[in-house]
């Protein structure tokens, strides 16, 4: 009996720590909080997913030009990589792709993966981001976290801007920056010690106490 309980936990804990789950809830609190995003057209709510991408890297500019001081530093850097990982599981919903599945088969496994689990591996297998965003100085990190979400912001808001011109958006390319976005951002919340299956679930949270209307 004790091994069947053992065994039930482990596989609970399993789903409750799993990309698949957090983007299953994120599409819930879509649909009770954000109906105003919710109900804009497919170009509209890829627009704006794409402006919260050049949001972000102003908010670090920002930091950086005003010199701001270490402590500010990581407490914005932190609020910011969990709401850049909401905008992600949002994105992820409305370009039908399963993140779960997307790393499964781009590292090649074969078993569900935790958050934990995903974001060591791809430490291992990414090094050189791993590296970059590591630095000892805070302002140094904060830079290369700038740049890299910068880069892959800007080519999501020029396929946004395409739109306008009647062309279609490269779902291969975009389905590639979301996964190198996801990557980023995991590795940079285990730099800056986000845990953000209880994180995003505590934004969501403050994010409905602020929502004039609240489900029944």
């Amino acid at each position: 009996m004790k091994i069947v309980t053992s065994l039930v936990l482990s596989k609970w804990l399993l789903e409750m720590g799993r990309l698949i789950t957090l983007q299953n809830e994120q599409f819930k609190h879509d649909e009770d909080y954000h109906r105003d995003i919710l109900y804009l057209t497919y170009q509209d709510r890829f627009k704006h997913d794409a402006l919260h991408y050049g949001k972000y890297s102003g908010r670090f500019a920002e930091l950086l030009l005003l010199n701001s001081p270490n402590e500010k530093i990581k407490s914005v850097v932190k609020k910011t990589l969990v709401d850049a990982f909401i905008i992600v599981l949002h994105s992820a919903e409305q370009l039908h792709v399963n993140l779960e599945e997307y790393f499964k088969e781009k590292l090649e496994i074969d078993r569900d993966l935790s958050i934990g689990e995903l974001t060591e591996i791809l430490k291992e297998t990414s090094p050189d981001i791993y590296s970059l965003l590591n630095s000892q100085n805070e302002k140094e990190k904060l830079l290369n976290l700038m740049l890299k979400i910068t880069i892959i912001g800007g080519r999501m808001q020029k396929a946004a801007e395409e739109l306008d011109h009647m062309v279609g958006i490269p779902s291969e390319q975009i389905h590639a920056d979301l996964g190198n976005l996801l990557v980023i951002l995991l590795i940079a919340g285990s730099i800056w010690g986000i845990d953000y299956e209880k994180d995003v679930r505590n934004r969501w949270e403050d994010i409905a106490k602020k929502t004039k209307f609240r489900p029944q």
